[in-house]
């Protein structure tokens, strides 16, 4: 079980990570839960068989091969282009593949975005280039180009000279609110 809150709630732990101090880092999908409230907890919050208290020390599991010591994916977009390169005519190819899919999206790799002076958390695996996985994103809210370093962002911003809207059509506009097909 999962401290979360005042309660504690029956989770399955779906990978693990280090952190810098070298305390262990579980992500857990609470049971009979959407898969937007999964996240990446501490040990403190982790109890073994029911919250009774045991430790979950030595308990760690990692379902996907593509997770590395520290969390972030590993390779997964090559294992992609191997699979896609031959095998054509297998038909389990598709079954692989689609397995594959669910390992790497099982876990949210994006915490955060921020897009103009909106942060918002992010719910789901979001396909981003692995240098970014575990990092808050920044948006421009004009190109819809992505950094995780803040002062990059920020410079952009400062010297972007562009449409001051979306890249593609407006199709609704009602007073200050506009609806943009992107894409």
């Amino acid at each position: 079980s999962v401290k979360r809150g005042e309660y504690s709630h029956r989770a399955e732990i779906l990978a693990t990570r280090e952190l810098l101090e070298g305390q262990p880092e579980y992500y857990v999908h609470y049971s009979q839960q959407d898969r937007r409230l999964d996240e990446w907890v501490t040990i403190d919050r982790v109890t073994m068989g029911g919250g009774d208290g045991d430790s979950a020390r030595g308990q760690k599991r990692r379902l996907s091969p593509s997770l590395s010591a520290d969390g972030e994916g590993a390779g997964h977009h090559q294992q992609h282009h191997r699979h896609s390169a031959n095998g054509a005519d297998d038909p389990t190819l598709f079954a692989r593949l689609e397995e594959e899919r669910h390992e790497i999206t099982k876990i949210k790799n994006i915490p955060k975005i921020q897009i103009g002076r909106w942060e918002i958390d992010a719910w789901y695996y979001s396909p981003y280039p692995d240098q970014v996985s575990g990092k808050q994103l920044y948006l421009c809210e004009y190109t819809l180009k992505y950094t995780a370093n803040v002062k990059t962002w920020a410079r952009h911003r400062r010297n972007y000279a562009g449409p001051k809207h979306p890249p593609g059509n407006k199709i609704y506009q009602d007073g200050k609110l506009s609806l943009w097909e992107v894409d």
